[in-house]
């Protein structure tokens, strides 16, 4: 459960660091509109995330609707990626992902 002003820290295996590919993080949040989520903070390996509005389901895939934010090239390394949402609204996080060469 994600209150307003609480942070919320996922990490996820990427393996090799993606070079030259577009990395998104997919957030699947059940509660808040998404004119709410555009406001949120997300961050991949403390980088920001932007916005950039619902994902195009690929199954598997959440049972919440799913939002996309672009995760900049700088971010990504070999390894693991750590995801970090900070809520600002009541909410609940039901999937996390990183896609590269979405």
């Amino acid at each position: 459960k994600c209150r307003p002003g609480s942070w919320h820290t996922f990490r996820i295996a990427v393996g090799p660091a993606p070079l030259h590919q577009r990395v998104i993080a997919r957030i699947g949040i059940k509660g808040p509109s998404v004119d709410q989520i555009k406001d949120w903070e997300v961050r991949v390996n403390r980088q920001p995330a932007a916005f950039t509005g619902p994902a195009t389901p690929v199954l598997p895939w959440s049972d919440a609707p799913v939002q996309a934010f672009s995760v900049p090239p700088a971010a990504m390394h070999a390894g693991n990626a750590v995801v970090e949402v900070g809520a600002r609204h009541e909410a609940s996080i039901h999937w996390v992902e990183i896609a590269i060469g979405a």
